[in-house]
């Protein structure tokens, strides 16, 4: 079970930073901020909302582990964040998401224009 979870962990890693990595190769001046929400369906592992920009995480706000109580909470959190960074002018230009029994991983990707 933890050989599926560090499998998969580095495989949505891997996958995103090469789409990040791809930005990079054109001479674009546009902003990106990069969004990985980390649900965990267990307490072992950190619930969290990271933001980062370039080589810095920006923000970091934790979640409560994916139970019914906190499934509504959290998706606030997750939906004041987003809305934060469309309030300072930016939109959306992908957004990807993944996970098993363990984990959700849903990854945003935003553009100042």
């Amino acid at each position: 079970m933890k050989r599926i979870f560090q499998l998969s962990v580095a495989i949505v890693t891997i996958s995103t930073f090469l789409f990040i990595t791809s930005f990079e190769s054109t001479k674009n001046e546009n902003n990106f901020i990069f969004i990985r929400v980390f649900e965990s369906l267990n307490s072992m592992n950190a619930s969290k909302i990271i933001v980062t920009e370039g080589n810095s995480v920006i923000k970091s706000v934790e979640l409560s582990t994916m139970r019914p109580k906190s499934v509504e909470d959290n998706a606030l959190k997750i939906a004041t964040t987003l809305n934060e960074l469309k309030k300072q002018g930016y939109s959306l230009v992908t957004s990807h998401g993944g996970g098993n029994e363990v984990f959700i991983v849903t990854d945003y990707v935003f553009e100042k224009r």
